[in-house]
């Protein structure tokens, strides 16, 4: 299963065109958005570690919970800003950079 999970974060994150990927700045916002990411990412796991739960639930659970913000975030901009801001592709790009480094930081040091 976390295997499953973590293949499709990154299918997610790499399958955005390349033309999103290559645009000459990044800006504050993305490095908000990967910054935000990888401490929801860590907060869940922790928090799971803190019920008792093995490290596999733990690690998918804060990858899964790291996506989903991210997600609903974006899904929040296109439906409810005004004026809508729309779906950015860039900032899930963000998002998932964030999320794979919270993963590399897990199991590095949490393990």
């Amino acid at each position: 299963m976390k295997k499953l999970i973590i293949i499709i974060l990154l299918f997610v994150t790499i399958s955005i065109s390349a033309q999103e990927i290559t645009k000459p700045k990044l800006g504050k916002d993305k490095y908000l958005h990967i910054i935000a990411s990888f401490v929801a990412t860590e907060t869940a796991f922790l928090l799971m570690q803190e019920n008792n739960s093995d490290y596999g639930e733990s690690l998918t659970g804060g990858l899964i919970f790291g996506f989903s913000i991210g997600l609903s975030k974006e899904i929040f901009d296109a439906k409810f800003k005004k004026p809508p801001s729309g779906f950015s592709k860039t900032d899930l790009i963000a998002d998932g950079i964030g999320i794979i480094l919270a993963g590399i930081v897990i199991h590095n040091y949490q393990r």
